[in-house]
């Protein structure tokens, strides 16, 4: 527990994940075994007893980087960041033009994305024998993996009924790099198909953000993730704050959406979060905008 403080309380930032184990010895004793897994916010700054000093390690042992290394090691992170969000307006240009895997119903799309920090890492790739044998954990949102295949690009679950040719009103695509895009369509509702209910947009997010999660640590992809939620096809679609099922629409509070595209702010699991309600406080950024888009300060 001491090591555990030293370490979570004098490095800056922290690294999380650590984790340490004690292995017991045949003959006595222990051997104390500590886990780093691989940071994505290098470098890491030593603040315990006020050390302030950066240290690096080659093959030949710890050393102290010099500033030109430092400032490569310092453009790392942002790198990554920009990177996963190109991927993101990438994958949504494509989805907006409709060159999807399946072929989308109408009605406002809903798009999902859980990047591992790791995808990113040249060779890296998921074992699609483990995803593919367990297709129920990348169901998509609203549904259930009534189709599942395995495709160039990974492994494909689709939630229609009928042959996969025919409109789909969701599907996941996980990527042989880790990445899982959840697309849903059809989220607008009532009987002109106008408006979205904020509460249930915020909670799907939560739900399968946190499950996906879930599903790629099993499948030995581990965090950070980055969640990003985009909607798509929602310019005139009016955003209500809160449904009530006998209500008229008018007597709601609620504000039309003015562009296509809405792209939100993304959020970071740092770890897979252990229920909703840590998902919740987690996804607080991508949360919070959405409420912006509803004419909220913030997410209730």
């Amino acid at each position: 527990m001491r090591l555990e403080h030293m370490a979570r309380d004098g490095l800056n930032p922290r690294i999380p994940n650590l984790q340490t184990r004690a292995v017991p010895l045949s003959q006595g004793g222990f051997v104390l075994l500590v886990r780093v897994p691989k940071s994505y916010h290098p470098p890491h700054r030593i603040i315990f007893k006020n050390s302030g000093r950066f240290w690096a390690r080659s093959s030949a042992g710890k050393y102290e980087p010099n500033v030109e290394e430092l400032r490569r090691i310092f453009t790392e992170a942002p790198l990554l960041a920009e990177r996963a969000r190109a991927f993101r307006i990438e994958r949504t240009a494509r989805i907006a033009a409709r060159d999807t895997p399946v072929s989308l119903k109408d009605g406002g799309t809903l798009v999902l994305h859980v990047i591992p920090f790791a995808a990113f890492d040249f060779g890296q790739s998921l074992s699609l024998d483990q995803v593919s044998e367990h297709p129920e954990r990348f169901a998509p949102i609203k549904g259930t993996a009534r189709h599942n295949q395995v495709t160039f690009d990974g492994l494909l679950t689709a939630s229609t009924a009928g042959d996969l040719s025919e409109p789909q009103r969701a599907y996941v695509q996980v990527f042989r790099t880790g990445v899982v895009e959840a697309v849903t369509s059809s989220i607008v509702r009532g009987k002109e198909n106008n408006f979205i209910v904020l509460p249930f947009l915020q909670s799907w997010i939560i739900e399968y953000a946190r499950g996906y999660a879930s599903s790629l640590q099993s499948c030995s992809a581990e965090p950070p993730f980055a969640i990003m939620a985009s909607l798509i096809d929602v310019k005139g679609k009016i955003l209500i704050r809160d449904y009530l099922e006998n209500a008229f629409l008018e007597d709601l509070p609620s504000v039309m959406l003015d562009r296509d595209q809405l792209h939100f702010v993304e959020s970071i699991f740092e770890n897979v979060p252990s229920s909703d309600e840590d998902a919740g406080r987690q996804l607080k950024p991508t949360l919070n905008h959405i409420a912006n888009a509803a004419g909220m300060p913030s997410a209730r």
